[in-house]
């Protein structure tokens, strides 16, 4: 009987010492401080110089298939900060939301602009036809290439272009 009682005491000294040596660790989220060092974002590096002779059809691809998606958001993540202090997220949005089912051809110049020619419909009136013609230039934030400006101009039906 006498080694429950002493059994049980010792495990409230050390449930109590424990307690105690936890809450002096904790930062003011209540997190433990080895906890938070050790799931604490690291600074990542950012490479400086962009790189020499990028292909940038793939960031092109996937930034015309998120405006296809109406996936609004994400497509206007893609743009760099510069660009998106010059355009709201609805001017953007509804700068693209009038094309249905956009066809989109890109064509790179070099360096870091690219041509894209994009034919659809009309989404408020499925019998006019719309074709444009944007140059898009990118520029690289040090992680990743951005969209810094789209410069639109309306190209008719019979150019060749």
């Amino acid at each position: 009987m006498r080694g429950v009682h002493l059994f049980a005491g010792v495990l409230a000294a050390v449930l109590l010492a424990d307690a105690g040596c936890s809450s002096a660790r904790r930062d003011a989220s209540g997190s433990t401080a080895a906890a938070t060092a050790t799931v604490a974002p690291r600074a990542h590096q950012r490479d400086v110089a962009a790189p020499a002779n990028p292909d940038l059809g793939t960031v092109i691809e996937r930034f015309y298939q998120q405006i296809e998606g109406e996936h609004w958001r994400f497509a206007y993540a893609m743009l760099s900060p510069r660009y998106r202090a010059t355009l709201t997220p609805e001017e953007f949005q509804r700068r693209y939301d009038v094309l249905l089912s956009p066809d989109v051809t890109a064509q790179q110049l070099g360096g870091s602009t690219v041509v894209v020619r994009i034919d659809a419909k009309d989404r408020a009136d499925r019998a006019r036809a719309i074709h444009l013609e944007e140059t898009v230039k990118l520029a690289w934030d040090g992680e990743q290439w951005t969209i810094d400006r789209i410069e639109r101009r309306s190209v008719s039906a019979a150019s060749t272009r």
